[in-house]
């Protein structure tokens, strides 16, 4: 027998033809072949071609099911809010049956427990929201594949209003407005548009904020002492606007705003251990009011607080304070808060510092090791180096010359081996570490 051109087979036989496709009609040829009386003698014929089918199996899916979903935004019955319902376009001639048919494409959220047919509507989905489909299809032969892929519902306008952070007013003409998106964005926010008016008055345009950020601010001016200002502010994703946040602010007295506290050195060299005074000084703040009553000041190294003090700010009052033992090349928070005459406390902005370089308090660590006529040296950086550690130096020599000095950079861990020396010499090392404020030597 052979089928498709391939080679001759005897029947009955144990080889196989393979390499067909499921439910693919295969067309053979048999030969019957009559052997004579004498020996070696053969005559044969083709008896005749039938055709053979090969077995049926499970359906083949197209790649990618998700392509097939169709979505839509609804409302159900008795709700206010949109959802999302689809189904799943799979059509029949995208699938591969391996078999006479499809008899059925179902499918189903991976959690719920019946499958629908394709033509059917899952419902009641939130926008913008991973969900697992799981697809069922079954030939005529009850051969069923079962795939499954995740699923993003589609982008709708958010169901709330931004949240609120801060409202206030700023000076005393301006109010200020302090935000982050909707608790329920139900998609990417890419916009806010905002208006601001005199309550009672005429409403203005919207003005269109883009690029927001995670928490968003807004100043509005032109108004005047005592108006009471109402604001609206919704949030947009690509497919429209939510429902705005709106609420009123009474211009008064604003949020005093701060300067950046000026910092300066001086080092401590008496010191076992050399350190800094640190002079802290600032000009006086905006008060967005009629003056400043006051300023609280504390510096921080983490956790702790080093200093909390209190600087009334009357004519020819002081604002400076100075720290005595602080540490080189160390972060410091410094907090400054002002209180104008209507109690306002500026908005808390911490600003962080990092102290100068000092000269490192010990040397590297230096091992050596001596084998024959070598000098093996590994080098580690300060336990304190108080900066960054630009270079290392090293040398070596007999006790009672000098020896040659030689240099690295940034030799951190890196063993050096000089050779040359001979034995039953005494023979001795030296290293030093630089950063920017100075060298120190260990021998």
């Amino acid at each position: 027998m052979s089928c498709e051109n391939r080679d001759w087979v005897d029947i009955p036989s144990y080889n196989k033809s393979c390499g067909y496709s499921p439910y693919q009609l295969v067309s053979c040829d048999i030969r019957a072949t009559r052997v004579s009386n004498s020996a070696g003698t053969q005559y044969s014929q083709t008896a005749g071609t039938v055709g053979v089918r090969t077995q049926c199996a499970a359906p083949s899916l197209p790649p990618d099911l998700s392509s097939y979903i169709r979505e839509y935004n609804y409302t159900p019955a008795g709700e206010n809010k949109a959802k999302v319902r689809l189904y799943l376009n799979l059509l029949i001639n995208h699938i591969v049956a391996n078999c006479q048919s499809i008899s059925s494409i179902k499918y189903k959220l991976k959690e719920d427990g019946e499958y629908i047919l394709n033509t059917q509507y899952i419902l009641n989905l939130l926008p913008f929201t991973d969900y697992t489909i799981e697809v069922k299809v079954t030939n005529n032969a009850n051969n069923q594949t079962i795939a499954s892929f995740t699923f993003r519902t589609m982008t709708l306008e958010p169901y709330d209003a931004p949240v609120i952070v801060k409202s206030t007013s700023y000076n005393k003409s301006c109010v200020y407005l302090e935000w982050k998106e909707p608790n329920q964005p139900n998609g990417v926010i890419t916009k806010y548009r905002q208006r601001y008016y005199i309550k009672g008055q005429s409403v203005p345009s919207w003005m269109e904020l883009s690029q927001p950020s995670q928490i968003n601010s807004f100043i509005a001016c032109g108004f005047n002492f005592g108006d009471l200002v109402t604001y609206e502010i919704a949030a947009g994703t690509s497919a429209g606007f939510g429902p705005p946040a709106t609420g009123d602010i009474r211009v008064t007295c604003g949020l005093p705003i701060i300067p950046e506290v000026q910092t300066s050195y001086v080092t401590q060299d008496l010191l076992e251990k050399p350190k800094h005074e640190m002079t802290l000084t600032w000009e006086e703040a905006e008060s967005a009011c009629d003056r400043i009553l006051y300023y609280n000041l504390t510096v921080k190294h983490g956790e702790k607080t080093l200093s909390h003090d209190q600087y009334l700010e009357e004519e020819g009052g002081t604002r400076e304070k100075v720290l005595q033992d602080i540490d080189p090349y160390t972060n410091y928070t410094i907090i400054l808060i002002a209180v104008n005459n209507f109690l306002n406390q500026s908005i808390h902005k911490p600003q962080y510092i990092l102290t100068p370089e000092l000269a490192p308090y010990d040397g590297p660590g230096l091992s050596v090791e001596v084998n024959s006529s070598c000098v093996t040296l590994s080098l580690q950086s300060p336990s304190e180096p108080n900066g960054v550690i630009l270079s290392y130096s090293y040398k070596c020599g007999y006790a009672s010359t000098t020896g040659r000095e030689y240099q690295t950079e940034n030799a951190d861990g890196q063993s050096i081996t000089m050779c040359g020396f001979p034995s039953a010499e005494r023979i001795e090392c030296s290293a030093t570490a630089t950063n920017s404020a100075g060298i120190v030597l260990l021998t």
